[in-house]
Order: C-alpha cells, then sequence, then structure tokens
C-alpha cells in the first residue's frame, strides 16, 4: 500500500516531495519521485510485495506508473504477458500494469483483480491517466487548476498543491443526511474523487478531461438448475480462492475478527493458509449492547488464533477525536472511525496487512433496513396496502411516518437517515435537493432489493465504509484488503434470488449456510450486530468537550441556522434525546474545515 501524488507542468521536484510529506502516513519504506517537463508524480511506498527498493515509479517503453494497491490476480497476466515475450525485472505486482495498459490501453484496467489507485503518464502523447479500482476499495482525487492536473490519494495534498478551499454547498445537505458524498464530488469546490471503476483521461495538448466506467456491478442471474446444495459449495469454493489471493505478501498478516460471520469466514479461510494468524477486535467495557468480545473470543479459540482485545474507552479515543479533522482528511460521519483507529494502531505492531469483512451486507444483503424496505414494498403493492393508501397518506402527512409504505423507494431510500430533508432545510434554511443514483430508480419497482444494493455499492460502501478503513488504517501504515469485494463474489452474490440473500429478519443467509459447517450454530445465527459505539453517553461524559468545541465553532459558520442547532446540541446534553450521530456529523465538518481553512 502506498500513496500517490502528482501534477502536470513545469518540472518542479521541491513541491512533490512537500505534497509527499502530507500523505507520509501512508506509506514510511521509501519515496520515490519522478520529475521532468510536464509532468511530476510521487510515490510513498509501504512495502508489501517485493520489498526491493527503488522499482517505483516504474517506466516502461513511453509510459511511467506510480500507484497505490495490490493487484491479486498478477501471476496470472504476469504468464499471459511473459508468453506474449514481455520480460520482468521484479516479482512485484505492480509491474504487470504498464505492459497491459500499453497493449489495452484503458480496458487494461478491467482485467484486474485487485485494489488500487493508479496513475500513468504517456510521455509521448503528454496524457496522463488515472484509475480508481472497480469497488472504490482506494481513494484518489484530482482537480484542474490554472489549466493543469493535480491529483492525490488523499485530498489534504490536493489541497496542499493548490489553493482550493470554497466549500462546496451543493453537496453539503447530501453530507448531512448520508453522513458522506457521492462521488465525483467532494465538499471543496472543484475538487473531485474519481468514481468506482472509473478511469480519467486529461490531455495536456487540449487541456481537457474525458472520463468513463471502465467497469460496472454485474447483473445477471443463476442458472435455474442450480439447487441450494451447489451455490453453497460454489460461493465457499470462491471464498477460499480469494482470501487465498489476498493473503500475497512478503510480510505478516492479520484480520480483524469481531465474532461477526463475515469477519469470522475471512479468518477462518484465512487459517487453512497460515498458521498462528493474529486477529484484532475492540472491547467496549461496561457496554454490553455494544461489546462482542465474548463472540471474538470464541471466533479466536475456534480457529486458534492469536487474539488481541483493544479497550475502547473515552479516554482512549480521546486523542484520536481531538484530531479527527486532520485525520479524516475528507469528511465521513462514521463514529466506528475511532474503534477502527485503535485496532490499526494495535495491529501495526505485528503485521503489515489485515484481511476485513466490508462488502458483505451490501453483496449478500445483510442490513436490517434491506428486508425493512422489502416488507414496506410488499404491503404496499398488496391488496390490504392499495385500500389502506389513502389513510397511511394521511398519517404520514401528519406525523411524518410510515414514509415507506408512502412513498418511492426512490424517494425516501437513505442508508445512514442522520438528518432527514425536513431537519435538512432547518438546519440550513432553504430545501437542499438529496438526489440519489439513478440505479435506484430504476429497480425500485422491480427489484427493489438490487435497487438498494447496488445504491449502497455505488455511495456507502465505496465513499463511507472503505474511506473509514483506508483513512484510519493508512493513518497507521497499515493496509487492509476486503475479500468480500472480488469481482467474482459480486457478480456471484448480486445474482442471487432475493430469498437467499434478505430473507425474513435474516440476512445473508447463504453466507450463514456455509459458516455452519464450519462453525457451531449458536455463533452463525445470532442477531447481528452492528460495529457501534456509546458515542451518545460519552458526548455527555468523558467526551463533553466535543459539545462545548461545537457551540464554540458553529458560530463562525454563515450558513447553519443557530436556533436548530443550539436546540440539538441542549436536547442531547439535557437527555431528552440521543442526537450522536446527527452531532458527531457536524463535528467531524466543522472540525475538517477549521483544520484546512475551508472558507463557507
Amino acid at each position: 500500500m502506498c500513496g500517490i501524488v502528482g501534477f502536470t507542468g513545469t518540472k518542479n521536484p521541491a513541491q512533490i516531495t512537500v505534497a509527499l510529506k502530507s500523505i507520509a502516513n501512508r506509506g514510511r519504506d521509501e519515496d520515490s519521485i519522478f520529475s521532468q517537463n510536464n509532468i511530476n508524480l510521487g510515490m510513498t511506498r509501504l512495502s508489501i510485495v517485493d520489498l526491493q527498493p527503488k522499482l517505483f515509479p516504474m517506466r516502461y517503453k513511453h509510459y511511467v506508473l506510480v500507484y497505490n494497491g495490490e493487484i491479486y490476480n498478477y501471476a496470472h497476466l504476469k504468464s499471459k504477458l511473459e508468453k506474449a515475450g514481455i520480460t520482468f525485472r521484479s516479482k512485484n505486482d505492480g509491474e504487470v500494469i504498464l505492459p497491459l495498459f500499453d497493449r489495452y490501453k484503458e480496458k487494461a484496467f478491467a482485467m484486474l483483480d485487485g485494489m488500487f489507485a493508479i496513475a500513468i503518464y504517456d510521455t509521448r502523447r503528454q496524457k496522463l491517466y488515472l484509475a480508481r479500482d472497480k469497488m472504490g476499495e482506494k481513494p484518489l482525487y484530482y482537480t484542474q487548476y490554472q489549466d493543469q492536473l493535480y491529483f492525490a490519494s488523499e485530498l489534504k495534498a490536493v489541497l496542499k498543491l493548490t489553493p482550493r478551499r470554497d466549500l462546496n454547498h451543493a453537496v453539503l445537505g447530501e453530507y448531512l443526511s448520508q453522513g458522506f458524498v457521492f462521488a465525483p464530488h467532494t465538499l471543496v469546490n472543484n475538487v473531485f474523487c474519481l468514481k468506482r471503476g472509473q478511469c480519467v483521461c486529461y490531455s495536456q495538448t487540449t487541456q481537457s478531461f474525458t472520463r468513463h466506467e471502465y467497469w460496472s456491478s454485474p447483473i445477471s442471474t443463476l442458472a435455474p438448475h442450480s439447487s441450494t446444495s451447489d451455490l453453497i459449495d460454489e460461493l465457499e469454493g470462491l471464498l477460499d480462492t480469494t482470501v487465498k489471493s489476498r493473503l500475497m505478501a512478503d510480510v505478516p498478516i492479520g484480520t480483524f475478527l469481531s465474532g461477526g460471520i463475515d469477519s469470522s469466514l475471512i479468518t477462518f479461510f484465512a487459517t487453512i493458509y497460515k498458521k498462528d494468524v493474529n486477529t484484532y477486535s475492540v472491547t467496549f467495557p461496561h457496554h454490553p449492547k455494544n461489546d462482542e468480545r465474548i463472540f471474538a473470543q470464541k471466533a479466536s479459540q475456534w480457529l486458534s488464533t492469536r487474539h488481541h482485545e483493544i479497550v475502547c474507552t473515552p479516554s482512549s479515543v480521546k486523542p484520536i477525536v481531538e484530531n479527527i479533522g486532520s485525520l479524516i482528511d475528507h469528511p465521513i460521519s462514521d463514529p466506528a472511525c475511532l474503534p477502527t483507529y485503535l485496532l490499526a494502531h494495535e495491529a501495526r505492531k505485528a503485521v503489515k496487512v489485515v484481511l476485513t469483512g466490508e462488502g458483505a451486507d451490501e453483496i449478500f444483503g445483510g442490513y436490517h433496513h434491506y428486508w425493512k424496505e422489502l416488507l414496506a414494498h410488499k404491503f404496499k403493492n398488496s391488496f390490504g396496502g392499495k385500500i389502506l393508501q389513502p389513510a397511511t397518506a394521511l398519517l404520514a402527512k401528519k406525523f411524518g411516518r410510515l414514509q415507506k409504505i408512502t412513498t418511492t423507494l426512490a424517494t425516501h431510500y437513505n442508508t445512514q437517515g442522520i438528518f432527514n430533508a425536513q431537519e435538512v432545510t432547518l438546519l440550513l434554511g432553504h430545501p437542499s435537493s438529496l438526489i440519489m443514483p439513478g440505479i435506484l430508480t430504476k429497480y425500485s419497482l422491480t427489484n427493489p432489493l438490487l435497487g438498494m444494493q447496488l445504491t449502497d455499492m455505488t455511495g456507502y460502501l465505496p465513499e463511507q465504509l472503505f474511506m473509514k478503513v483506508d483513512k484510519m488504517t493508512m493513518a497507521n501504515n497499515l493496509e487492509a484488503r476486503a475479500p468480500f469485494v472480488s469481482p467474482d463474489i459480486v457478480a456471484f452474490g448480486l445474482a442471487l434470488p432475493e430469498y437467499l440473500k434478505a430473507g425474513l429478519f435474516q440476512g445473508k443467509w447463504l453466507l450463514k449456510k456455509i459458516a455452519e459447517k464450519h462453525f457451531p450454530k449458536y455463533m452463525v445465527w445470532r442477531p447481528k450486530h452492528g460495529f457501534t459505539l456509546p458515542l451518545g453517553e460519552w458526548l455527555n461524559g468523558e467526551l463533553s468537550f466535543v459539545l462545548r468545541e461545537l457551540t464554540l465553532l458553529l458560530p463562525s459558520v454563515n450558513y447553519l441556522n443557530p436556533g436548530y442547532y443550539h436546540n440539538l446540541i441542549e436536547g442531547h446534553r439535557g437527555g431528552k434525546a440521543n442526537h450522536a450521530d446527527k452531532i458527531w456529523t457536524l463535528y467531524v465538518l466543522l472540525k475538517w474545515m477549521h483544520e484546512y481553512k475551508i472558507k463557507d
């Protein structure tokens, strides 16, 4: 794993060095620079595969590469290229990228099974190509300023290179509602984030962009003759193969193990190929509703791993909270950033890579809100639902409830729902359009589950969950890999019929049937337990400084309704309601704005 930065224009190694220092946390093993007329590229490396120095920036013919990520199918691609007469000088997975690009241009990115943010400069044609991986595990930001293109793995490096500082009010409502911003937009005007599966080409000759999506989520159906037992065996085989490929490394690897079905399965397959696997989980003393330690302990004992428990308390997260503006880099409002940072910090003492369970809920229908939406959809379209529609519409209008059965999925669906549309209007003083991807409209009537899955795989997964994992692990110089989002598993999961995913009160049914083969049933069929923390209680206790600091920060911005946010804070402080998610969302935004001097 690494960090990359770059810009077109006059040779300026000093400026690229400054930008590299701002993302040194992403790789402390080696810094590399390529600087000549028309292009400046930099890379800070966390050595994982082939640890020899001076491999980057890589060059092939008239191409130069800097890259952040891992290519898991590089051995297969390398073999094909060698048969075509191409020779290699290392065992690094990134070395296949340029010869592949030379042959197939942007189509090459679709051939890569991996996580990556790639920058390729064509010195002959004076074109710069940027690409983000298929599922969005690795971020890549860019902007055009004074006829030159600037890019980096982290937003703060782009801000280091350019004077971009204006808040993007157009997506502020989106952030307040969702807790993240859908790519390609960011909260900084005229600074963009590549969408997952997207490639951008910038021509220095014409000073223009071309953008296209080289990959999209595969939508197909399974062969009608596939039995449930066949599907279980097929998925188990895919998981085995995928996890094995994600163990590719010349450094120690561990796993984040919460004791839930996703991380337990990933760890099970890892232990087939690795002995004495280090596993890590968070505990919340005195908060049994949040604490999964007993499940993590049982999973670790069952799999004979070297388990490490990290205690998460207000005092242990206080330094992270105080520095959240700089750590978060671009606002995401997930409080799970705090325990994720603690996990990464502890894991880095023994390993350089961890496997995680991200993506399983989106791909296999694990979220509670999926089956709730499906129940509402079925009721709304039933005979009784149609008869009761006038009455439910009246109740919804009067009490602001029952939206699930009175409006279309595309109108009300919100993965997070931090501030609803009415609350956003009260906070901002004007209505704010919360536009969901068109994919939800396309499938909301015919296949609502698929519509929700694809929407979450477009926004929530890449722009919140993967951003959280990337920023918190990379802050600790640790690489995280998510086996569930391999292209083969994604295609398989999306093709499953609804009843094998979001069944009544039980999501991820097929995954649980696989887990039954390797774990006791009581570990498999327990209720889903999200990765949450008792933030509401902590904000009225040892973290109460957040409320005080927020009260001081809020008057400095002109676009928020003071009456509304004061009531919000006082309501939480007085115990009238738990507004922790709303308060945290505002706190992260304002701390980030203060840290990077973002102008409203």
